[in-house]
């Protein structure tokens, strides 16, 4: 796919967060990179209603502005995210409610099923404390994190995740709020018995939902 299929796609996955109550249609951002380019929603945009040609541009790693749109104002957590995860083509940050409870408590998110596993490939998703929203702080806490796996919970604000596609980084969107929701509905009634490394260990030598 070019460019403006990408962001066809990517304009596509933002409208459903907010379709699925993950964000306010104002709030929340997205981005996709492509070599020295960093296409984000432009401050202020609704993400239910992008489109390939209002995306501002900035140049990578600088953010220097390319385009007429002005930025979102999380571009510096952006910017810091590519370059930790050098794999990451794409990023969201939406601010899912169950997730957004879980670290106002403090807590990180353990797995709950193995698609935690598959799809998150780590053993928990780390929590950066509550910190201004577009500061430099926050996007030097979440580079940090970004080193123990591919998304961070950000306390009392959201999630930012990356992925190598748009479709990745939606399903890891998805599966973390879900992940949040279970282990939260969990712990009214007792602990719950969370999936550790021997687990994951476990699930990497098995053969399940291997191809090959």
């Amino acid at each position: 796919m070019d460019v403006t299929d990408i962001l066809r796609e990517l304009s596509d996955a933002a409208a459903e967060l907010v379709r699925r109550g993950l964000v306010l249609a104002s709030g929340g951002n997205v981005s996709f990179r492509q070599g020295d380019v960093v296409y984000i929603s432009p401050t202020g945009s609704r993400l239910n209603a992008l489109s390939p040609e209002l995306f501002a541009q900035v140049a990578f790693p600088t953010g220097e502005s390319l385009n007429a749109f002005k930025p979102s104002s999380e571009l510096p957590m952006h910017l810091a995210a590519y370059q930790v995860r050098e794999e990451a083509r794409v990023i969201i940050h939406c601010h899912p409610p169950h997730l957004i409870a879980l670290s106002a408590l403090g807590w990180e998110l353990p797995p709950m099923t193995a698609d935690f596993f598959l799809y998150l490939n780590a053993e928990r998703l780390p929590v950066v404390p509550y910190i201004t929203p577009g500061t430099e702080e926050l996007a030097h806490a979440v580079a940090e994190k970004l080193g123990e796996a591919p998304a961070v919970i950000l306390g009392n604000h959201g999630i930012l995740v990356t992925g190598p596609n748009v479709d990745k980084a939606l399903t890891r969107v998805l599966l973390a709020e879900e992940m949040a929701y279970i282990y939260l509905t969990a712990r009214q009634f007792g602990e719950p018995r969370v999936l550790t490394a021997a687990d994951w260990h476990a699930l990497k030598a098995s053969r399940y939902r291997q191809t090959s």
